[in-house]
């Protein structure tokens, strides 16, 4: 989304990856799928916190039929995490979450719909004329290469998603 008097880049786009208890059945299920949500426990992103990807998920959700059991919203990755590894419930997370590693969380690909990523982007005023402005772009576009690079699709498994 542009705004008036910024300018702006995708440096890095995401697919989400579904996380589940390890003792869920989705955790072991050889092709978890969407629908497969409906009805289950599902810990969200708060609206407050993380607009953009609770209007994401719900829209996607409510477009394709399904209904989860919104059990909580939260505004952190790290949180919402700690709540699947407390088995209260599944959640779509950005892949690269599936770094931080908790004893009993699963990462699954799921197939989503074209589009359905997680974005970051690297905005800058347009009327910006500070010398060290193309610099630290260049700094950020490369830490943003290095992270793309190291996001690997989930262990033994296919990417299927539209990212």
């Amino acid at each position: 989304m542009q705004q008036p008097g910024l300018v702006s880049e995708c440096l890095l786009r995401e697919p989400f990856v579904l996380a589940t208890p390890a003792d869920h059945p989705l955790a072991q299920h050889p092709a978890p799928t969407l629908a497969m949500l409906h009805g289950e426990p599902f810990i969200l992103y708060a609206h407050g916190a993380w607009q953009p990807f609770n209007e994401l998920h719900t829209g996607l959700f409510r477009a394709n039929g399904i209904q989860p059991d919104f059990v909580q919203s939260l505004g952190s990755t790290l949180t919402i995490l700690s709540l699947v590894n407390a088995g209260l419930g599944l959640a779509l997370v950005p892949r690269g979450a599936s770094a931080i590693r908790f004893q009993q969380v699963r990462f699954r690909e799921l197939p989503l719909p074209a589009g359905i990523c997680a974005e970051l982007h690297l905005a800058w005023r347009d009327d910006n004329d500070n010398p060290a402005l193309e610099a630290a772009r260049n700094a950020v576009r490369q830490a943003a290469s290095d992270i793309a690079r190291d996001l690997l699709p989930i262990q033994g498994q296919h990417q299927g998603t539209g990212c």
